[in-house]
């Protein structure tokens, strides 16, 4: 038998990681506002771990949850044995169903079929068949690779089997898709106040654990924290400030990308006030670009001499966000 599912697009968002240029795709598949979700939550996490080591990340994204808000229901399936896994992804791509399943491309690489050899989970879309032929339909939406091909059925459920993200209970296979009950779903006025409502919890949240600092408390947090860096030995500063400029570069993108999910809530729930705030989101944006700059160059060059000007940014970003963060409060409630 042979399925192959047409109209599966790519992703033109190069700042997108690959879970979130998979879930882009699957949503313009279903004509969905994929730009919308992916913005949808604004947070900010500062996990302090074991003091040399810490994360900061854009957002804590309840995926389910958010994907509910449009009507979307998200499956996520698993399996210990390849074959049982791989009899399910086939009944659903039977039904229209395009599947995303994460790949280790370390087989693929050995193949030709993926650039650089190393081990790395990837997400794809798997979207047709052919049992003749023993093959698999993959599709890498990827804005930098992209790519739609037939690869072995063998070497596919190689990689599937080396991904090192399992399911419930350590399960070796995992597959998830969306359920949409129509084509063209909107987000709904009520849905969106929501999701605004919950982004001023989140913001405004206080985590509770001493190593862990969340929403505007978090950004003051890493700005205080960065005045000590000074106190470090440079090869320790230059390493803090290169993963900074790693982790910071998502803030500022995510930043980016909810100035534009404020513009069309604002239209959605007939809130003009938005609008001002997405300028806000544009300006703030700007400013952790800068502060990612800042900790590259610092990683690069000299260190100690721009730790001052990072904590003195992020102090001012950290004031940004708590104005933005009581202009919402105002528009909301």
């Amino acid at each position: 038998m042979k399925k192959l599912i047409d109209g599966v697009p790519f992703c033109p968002h190069r700042h997108y990681n690959c879970v979130y240029v998979v879930l882009d795709s699957l949503l313009r598949f279903y004509e969905c506002e994929p730009s919308v979700l992916c913005f949808a939550q604004w947070d900010f996490v500062y996990c302090r771990e074991q003091g040399e080591q810490f994360t900061i990340q854009g957002r804590i994204m309840p995926l389910p949850e958010t994907l509910k808000a449009f009507g979307i229901a998200l499956s996520i399936r698993s399996a210990d044995d390849g074959q049982s896994a791989w009899d399910d992804v086939k009944k659903r791509i039977d039904a229209e169903t395009p599947v995303a399943i994460s790949l280790d491309v370390f087989p693929l690489a050995q193949a030709g079929l993926y650039p650089r050899l190393r081990h790395s989970d990837h997400q794809y879309i798997v979207a047709g068949y052919d049992d003749e032929a023993a093959t698999v339909h993959v599709v890498d939406p990827s804005p930098w690779q992209p790519s739609a091909r037939s690869i072995p059925l063998e070497l596919f459920l190689a990689s599937w089997d080396m991904s090192a993200i399992v399911g419930e209970g350590e399960e070796r296979y995992n597959w998830s898709c969306l359920e949409v009950p129509r084509r063209g779903l909107v987000l709904r006025a009520e849905a969106a106040r929501a999701l605004l409502q919950r982004n001023l919890r989140s913001m405004s949240a206080s985590s509770g654990q001493a190593h862990l600092v969340v929403g505007v408390e978090g950004v003051e947090q890493l700005a205080a924290d960065v005045g000590t860096w000074t106190e470090s030995e440079e090869p320790v500063r230059k390493e803090r400030l290169g993963r900074c400029a790693e982790l910071l570069l998502e803030v500022a993108l995510l930043r980016e990308g909810h100035g534009r999910f404020l513009h069309h809530v604002a239209q959605v729930c007939q809130l003009p006030r938005l609008n001002d705030l997405s300028r806000e989101f544009a300006s703030i944006s700007q400013g952790w670009f800068v502060v990612k700059n800042l900790c590259f160059k610092g990683a690069v060059k000299d260190a100690a001499g721009v730790l001052p000007r990072i904590q003195a940014r992020l102090h001012t970003l950290a004031g940004q966000e708590r104005t933005a963060l009581a202009a919402l409060a105002e528009i909301v409630d």
